[in-house]
């Protein structure tokens, strides 16, 4: 092998080793064993409520997709470092700011501040909860992160394709 072969393959897998670190860092600063919670952990399945309200097929599979990641993230590889964990937080993200862009377009920005209020309010208290070091607040909080954002995507979804 050349030189430039050898060097190039050296690059490749830096490269790949600085990839699955950035998607490998959790962000609980708490054993699994106490983040660990299936209220908390297996809420995530409510993302598959907005499934039934969209007529198009890869946005329940999106939704559907969502809330197994949901799930592996938030319970089965709670408290690890595992690429699960980034891959959770960067669909959250995207679908957060596409169900944004949804409402605004098919009702109103008054709608996005009313669909968007409770579920960043219970986001912001599970983030206070890790600030504070109380794993206890961190779950309630990111359980009804879950509930209210599933429930009000389902119910934005539904009042965009059906009305």
């Amino acid at each position: 092998m050349n030189e430039f072969k050898k060097r190039q393959k050296h690059q490749s897998k830096l490269v790949a080793k600085a990839c699955m670190n950035f998607f490998s860092t959790g962000s609980l600063p708490w054993s699994p064993e106490i983040c660990k919670s299936y209220y908390a952990g297996l809420s995530g399945v409510m993302y598959v409520l907005p499934a039934f309200y969209t007529p198009i097929v890869i946005e329940k599979v999106i939704w559907v997709s969502t809330a197994g990641i949901s799930c592996l993230a938030d319970y089965v590889y709670i408290g690890y470092k595992h690429p699960i964990q980034s891959f959770d937080q960067i669909i959250a993200t995207i679908l957060f700011l596409r169900m944004s862009y949804l409402i605004y377009y098919n009702m109103s920005l008054l709608s996005v501040v009313k669909f968007s209020i409770a579920p960043l309010s219970c986001y912001g208290l599970a983030t206070y909860g890790k600030k504070i070091n109380k794993p206890n607040v961190w779950k309630t909080w990111h359980f009804f992160w879950h509930i209210t954002s599933s429930i009000l995507a389902a119910v934005a979804t539904y009042q965009i394709y059906n009305n």
